[in-house]
């Protein structure tokens, strides 16, 4: 019993020490299809993002107080507009002409 016991505290000391921490999300995309223009906004990855479609665009707006952060829009054949990376406080935006469907927009942090 004492060997059971021993293996299983073993095992419950190693999963603790050797398992990789949480990490909070570094990217996220978002289809960006719709029957009319729409977008959303949404606070991830401790920033807040606006994406949809507007006037005929698929668009993607990122802005984040304390990370260096990216914006990227692309139609549905994979042609994208990317903001490049922004720093801190910046406000970065990517807008692309939307195609019938397949429209996604996209965000990151670094």
């Amino acid at each position: 019993m004492n060997k059971r016991l021993t293996v299983a505290g073993l095992s419950l000391v190693a999963a603790l020490c050797l398992s990789s921490p949480a990490v909070a999300a570094e990217g996220g995309s978002a289809d960006a299809d719709a029957p009319a223009s729409t977008r959303s906004i949404v606070r991830v990855g401790g920033g807040y993002w606006e994406y949809g479609t507007s006037n005929g665009f698929v668009q993607s707006f990122y802005s984040h107080a304390s990370k260096t952060h990216k914006a990227t829009a692309c139609d549905g054949k994979n042609r994208c507009a990317y903001s490049g990376w922004k720093p801190k406080g910046a406000y970065a935006s990517a807008i692309r002409d939307k195609t019938a469907s397949g429209n996604t927009a996209y965000w990151g942090v670094k």
